[in-house]
């Protein structure tokens, strides 16, 4: 069974999250989702709009979602992270790629196209405008 993981914010869900998550399933029989908890969000980004624990109950409820984990942002320098949840493909969007060195030199990472035509800051910019 190929074990696949793939990550992110998922903070007012859209349908580039959905695409990326079924772009990922598609690399393997068991997906594993993580979802970035608040504090490490607020630490790059923003607070986030909806709590950690509702994103993952959100992300637990999507057809082909096996697992959801909180994780960290980039699992970068750990190898036992992936070890620990036995991931052999790590998926990500191809504007993400400098964020990955570790699952790139274990030879695990893989890269899907990003829609470029929506994403949650965009969302929220618009609504302030509104």
């Amino acid at each position: 069974m190929t074990r696949v993981y793939t990550s992110g914010v998922f903070d007012l869900f859209h349908v580039g999250h959905l695409s990326v998550i079924q772009k990922a399933k598609k690399f393997g029989d068991y997906l594993i989702v993580g979802v970035h908890s608040d504090e490490d969000v607020e630490s790059y980004k923003r607070t986030p709009t909806i709590s950690c624990e509702q994103r993952c109950e959100i992300i637990r409820n999507i057809k082909g979602v096996d697992e959801v984990i909180v994780a960290p942002l980039t699992p970068n320098n750990d190898e036992n992270f992936y070890l620990l949840h036995r991931i052999d493909i790590h998926v990500a969007g191809n504007n993400m790629e400098h964020m990955y060195e570790l699952p790139h030199k274990m030879g695990i990472m893989r890269y899907v196209p990003r829609s470029p035509l929506i994403d949650s800051s965009s969302i929220i910019e618009k609504l302030k405008g509104e």
